[in-house]
Formats: structure tokens, sequence, C-alpha cells
């Protein structure tokens, strides 16, 4: 099972300090309760228009990096190690034929420093064993096509969280 909104920041996160987990931690129970495996989605959405609106509005790199760490700590602890996959991160990658060159898009996130690589960091460091952490994105199975030049920077953007041993285990479409 995969909560459609249950496990996600903007429905959690109601400030910094102000986290609630009762959604998340009631699918995790329920599919629990009926054998089910749970894949948690997701950890950090780094599409524009998807986070909590302070994370939004924020302008403070550093404020904003120890919010992701301590909102990753918190979530992972508050759901225990019942889910076998984490998606870490969730659509950073820009869509289509991109006139930008840029890998990812620009999201709030965008402000902390190589920000996609930190969260697999932070969720490594926090994880139970056993659990993988995985990027999760639409729209970039194929080799032809506007999809094609997505899937390409979806690639490169694992390629490099590999190579830098930045925690990634896996991919989620």
């Amino acid at each position: 099972m995969t909560p459609e909104n249950a496990c996600k920041m903007k429905q959690i996160a109601k400030s910094y300090t102000d986290l609630d987990f009762t959604g998340c931690v009631a699918a995790v129970e329920l599919a629990k309760a009926n054998g089910m495996q749970v894949r948690a989605h997701n950890l950090i959405w780094s599409a524009p228009g998807h986070s909590p609106s302070f994370v939004e509005t924020e302008t403070d790199a550093t404020k904003l990096e120890a919010f992701m760490e301590f909102y990753i700590k918190s979530a992972m602890a508050a759901v225990g190690d019942y889910p076998f996959v984490w998606d870490v991160d969730n659509e950073a990658v820009a869509n289509g034929k991109s006139t930008t060159t840029s890998t990812l898009k620009t999201s709030p996130w965008s402000i902390i420093d190589d920000h996609v690589c930190k969260a697999f960091q932070y969720a490594s460091k926090y994880k139970s064993s056993g659990q993988k952490l995985f990027y999760n994105d639409y729209k970039f199975e194929a080799n032809t096509g506007d999809s094609k030049a997505k899937s390409d920077r979806v690639y490169t953007l694992v390629k490099d969280l590999k190579d830098r041993n930045c925690g990634i285990d896996g991919v989620g479409f």
C-alpha cells in the first residue's frame, strides 16, 4: 500500500514544530493489520506548490535545511520500521523537453545547496535497518519523445546520487 496523501509533508507539518503524523501512522497500521507491505510516500516533494506554505515562502536556506532534517527524522521515527521503502524525494526532475539546462525543477527546496543528496543523507541517517530509500517521479519511462529527455535527466540524477554515496537505493515510477 502507498498512502496517497496521509504521509505527505503538506498534510503533516502545520509549522516548523507542529507535526501531526496521525493519518500516516493510521494508514501504516491498517496495512500492517491486513498483511500489506507499505511504501511510505513521501518525505520531500520538490515540485513547487506541494509543500506547506511556510516551506514554500522560506528564504533562509539554513533554517529550511534544519527543518528538512528535523522533519525526516521525526517522520521516520513516528512511522517506524514497517514501511519497506521511503520515497525520499518526489518529482524533483524537470519535465519533458525543458528549455532549461538544469536537471532539477526550481522548488522551495532549491535554496538548499544539493538538497536532493542531503535529503537522502538525512533519510539514511534515520532509517530503520532494511528500509530502502527511493527517488520517485512520473512520466519518464520512455526512450523517445518528450519523456526521453526527462528519463535522461532522472538517470543523470540517480547516477550522480549513487556515485556520491548519497544513500539512494532505487527509483519509483
